[in-house]
């Protein structure tokens, strides 16, 4: 084995990556540092020559650059994301402290705490509120993470459906692409990285490890959960991309009870229902002059040059093309202009940055600014459409001379 023997999982978070992780370090005898969330090269490099770790990772130039040098091994999981979204939320109610500087997860861990405590008897209990609403609307953005690892070419790829139906299989697979070992060593793996063991030797406590199941959505998630996922955008698409499915009984469902409030008797609406916020105010006044000029009912979105349109449109800024993956629409872009604490995290949004913006935006613009999931589909659905992400990532790095194992 050679001393130079880094292996890094990138990919979506609770698709199975500290089980793999754990199961890739039996089968090569690696350590198992941790690594910070923001990529580093000098953190990376710190870590010695061998090693095995994950971390949720967007395919960014710098981490690429890194794993050129290094000829590391770059592997990614994908999970059902319905399954995903299950295990994302017992994480949450799990493990609230994690997310005390998130104020979306915070506020829903909050609003559902009453009905939370009332079922805490029944074992892995979803509770139809809040939490569900936001974690399926964060959903739409982490998935992406490893979509883009599959766009672009540059890793390996494990459905964790297949790791748990038939590990030896799998992991021989995977083996053969990194460095081959024997059936015994794999076996020997399996069986000290079983969930039970997991649990014992591992994790924080049992709850980590929770239950590892396929296909858990089916009995956990409500009907209108698995209709959104089933039929919206950009949930249908993402799980076609990734090759999954939901199916469900849609004679069994049942409208959703939902807590009457009291709607704002003033807020204005598109007239497709989506409300017209602060913050498309603030972006209709800084349009340009001509553009604003033919919109003569800015509420209306029946026609393609229409103020609706335009926000959701590649930016007028946009500097490699309208195709370029992911889309930065002008609302996207505006949002940025508008916060220099975003300028700084983000220097370069139309190339180096263009990745963790879209990321950004995605996850938090649509609480932050009381945005329709229309606002942000757009963006989610880019990720998926064509050209192919490797075609851009490549270009760069032949451009510099540099190769890809």
């Amino acid at each position: 084995m050679t001393d130079d023997f880094r292996v890094l999982i990138t990919a979506t978070e609770k698709t199975g990556n500290t089980w793999l992780k754990y199961l890739l370090a039996h089968i090569y005898e690696l350590p198992t540092p941790y690594i910070s969330q923001d990529f580093s090269e000098a953190e990376a490099d710190s870590l010695g020559n061998r090693w095995v770790t994950h971390q949720h990772f967007l395919p960014e130039r710098p981490l690429l650059n890194w794993a050129a040098k290094t000829q590391a091994h770059l592997v990614t999981m994908i999970r059902h994301p319905a399954d995903i979204f299950v295990s994302l939320y017992h994480y949450c109610c799990n493990y609230p402290d994690h997310y005390k500087d998130d104020p979306a997860v915070s506020a829903a861990l909050a609003a559902d705490a009453e009905e939370r405590q009332a079922t805490a008897d029944l074992a892995h209990h979803v509770v139809d509120g809040e939490l569900l609403r936001v974690l399926q609307e964060r959903i739409m953005c982490d998935v992406n993470i490893s979509i883009s690892w599959i766009r672009s070419g540059l890793s390996l790829v494990v459905r964790y459906e297949d790791l748990r139906v038939d590990p030896l299989k799998t992991l021989s697979t995977l083996a053969e692409s990194i460095v081959p070992v024997s059936r015994d060593c794999i076996e020997q793996a399996i069986k000290a990285c079983d969930i039970n063991v997991l649990r014992g030797n591992y994790a924080i406590d049992s709850r980590f490890f929770r239950r590892a199941l396929i296909g858990e959505w089916r009995s956990a998630l409500p009907i209108h959960v698995l209709r959104r996922f089933a039929e919206e955008e950009p949930f249908r698409s993402q799980l076609s991309f990734l090759g999954y499915k939901v199916k469900f009984d849609k004679k069994r469902a049942k409208p959703r009870k939902v807590k009457s409030t009291v709607p704002e008797p003033t807020q204005k609406r598109f007239d497709n229902g989506v409300p017209f916020v602060p913050l498309l105010a603030k972006l209709l006044k800084s349009a340009p002059p001509e553009k604003k000029a033919r919109w003569h009912n800015v509420l209306d979105t029946a026609s393609h040059d229409c103020f609706f349109h335009w926000a959701n449109a590649t930016a007028d800024e946009e500097s490699l093309g309208a195709e370029t993956i992911p889309r930065l629409t002008n609302l996207a872009v505006f949002v940025y202009k508008e916060r220099p604490d975003l300028q700084a995290a983000f220097p370069d949004i139309f190339d180096l940055n263009r990745l963790g913006y879209a990321a950004w935006f995605l996850r938090y613009a649509g609480h932050r600014y009381e945005l329709d999931r229309s606002f942000l589909t757009p963006i989610a659905l880019s990720w998926i459409s064509k050209p192919s992400l490797a075609a851009h990532v490549r270009r760069f790095f032949g451009a510099i001379g540099l190769a890809f194992s």
